[in-house]
């Protein structure tokens, strides 16, 4: 796996052959796709090892917490902490999505995971009183949606130099707009 890793961040999805890994990994090709099956297995193999080896466990950890505006706080830095360690693997596997039907599907499934997340959290914060007036729960967790995505995360951090706790500072206090309170919670 961490021969694949290093050949997807070297030289992009394309680049990045089953005969290289193999050869990296000291295995044969065939022994890699009975592992994995294909390529684009193999590349969903590696986002879901860092995804273990990086910091996403500590997000849904946060998520638990009592208090809405305090789990989702948590987790959003968690989860951008996660995005800047793996910034270059998710560049990598958006683009893809772009001109690639099954990378395309793989980023659908995990947009959808993340919209549903986002649709919770939207729920807590109106069982807990911080929904806004005028704002729909909807319209709250598309906010969030759009605020939690790697896309905004990579905008804030390449485009502006944040840090990861930073551009998760700035996306709560936008998240702010739908809720009663903002951030940062005196």
């Amino acid at each position: 796996m961490a021969a694949a890793r290093e050949l997807l961040l070297e030289g992009g999805f394309y680049r990045m052959r089953m005969e290289d890994v193999a050869k990296r990994s000291g295995v044969t090709r065939a022994t890699v796709f009975n592992q994995f099956g294909s390529k684009l297995a193999l590349l969903q193999s590696i986002a879901a090892e860092a995804g273990q080896r990086s910091r996403s466990q500590a997000t849904f950890e946060a998520q638990k917490l009592p208090d809405a505006y305090e789990a989702f706080g948590r987790s959003l830095i968690e989860a951008y902490r996660f995005f800047a360690a793996e910034r270059m693997m998710f560049r990598q596997i958006i683009s893809l999505a772009a001109v690639d039907p099954e990378a395309k599907e793989l980023v659908a499934g995990f947009e959808q995971n993340r919209r549903q997340d986002m649709q919770k959290m939207a729920d807590r914060f109106a069982k807990e009183g911080y929904l806004k007036a005028g704002w729909s729960r909807r319209s709250l967790a598309d906010l969030l949606w759009i605020a939690t995505s790697f896309e905004t995360f990579d905008l804030l951090h390449s485009g502006r130099g944040l840090s990861a706790r930073a551009a998760a500072r700035t996306v709560l206090a936008i998240a702010g707009a739908g809720l009663k309170i903002r951030y940062p919670k005196s």
